[in-house]
């Protein structure tokens, strides 16, 4: 009897945790579709609001708006992001009394120099801002992920990333932060040190 009741309890216990990391897949994603979608409708006040709250101890919000706002509202750069693809959730685990959990997402971007109200720039100048703007996409995002139109100065962009998505309850209001692998000392700051070291070892 007791062994009957011992194998119920694992299973209810088993069924929870399958419940509890299905649930907090389901609000991983629909958090992070939220914070892109903000960012997709220029909506950048909002989507700060998504970011790890610790960034603001180096820059502020004030800040990081405002930096957004120039970049997607420069006339002489038009910038564009399509909706994003999830392709993988990971596991949510418990690290240090937070939860995270790793996610990997693809989306396109499409940027193009609109050079009309500048009459001082030379078709040399164009070809080599272009060319520069090229090669810094490429490094950036892999050759393979970059197509160039050099008729009308256009880049469409591929962007695959991880992000880690963190929760103080393991269920909902996550916040999220891409990885940039050659930002480890900020990473360092903001991620716990069992996390860092995975991310230097898949390098």
């Amino acid at each position: 009897m007791k062994k009957n009741i011992l194998l119920i309890l694992i299973i209810l216990v088993v069924s929870t945790l399958n419940l509890f990391s299905q649930t907090a897949e389901k609000n991983i994603e629909n958090e992070f579709l939220k914070y892109i979608n903000h960012l997709i409708d220029q909506e950048f006040t909002e989507s700060v609001e998504y970011l790890y709250p610790e960034l603001f101890d180096f820059v502020s919000k004030e800040q990081m708006i405002s930096t957004m706002e120039e970049t997607f509202n420069n006339p002489e750069i038009e910038i564009s992001l399509n909706k994003p693809n999830i392709i993988k959730i990971g596991e949510v685990r418990h690290i240090d009394s937070v939860y995270f959990c790793k996610l990997n997402y693809s989306h396109k971007m499409y940027m193009k120099f609109d050079d009309s109200n500048d009459t001082t720039i030379t078709q040399q100048d164009i070809e080599l801002r272009n060319n520069l703007t090229l090669a810094g996409l490429e490094s950036t995002f892999g050759k393979e992920n970059v197509s160039y139109d050099a008729n009308n100065s256009s880049f469409d962009i591929l962007s695959i990333k991880d992000s880690y998505a963190k929760s103080y309850n393991g269920m909902t209001d996550w916040k999220f932060i891409d990885i940039e692998k050659d930002n480890l000392m900020l990473l360092n700051l903001l991620l716990p040190p069992k996390i860092v070291e995975e991310l230097q070892a898949e390098e």
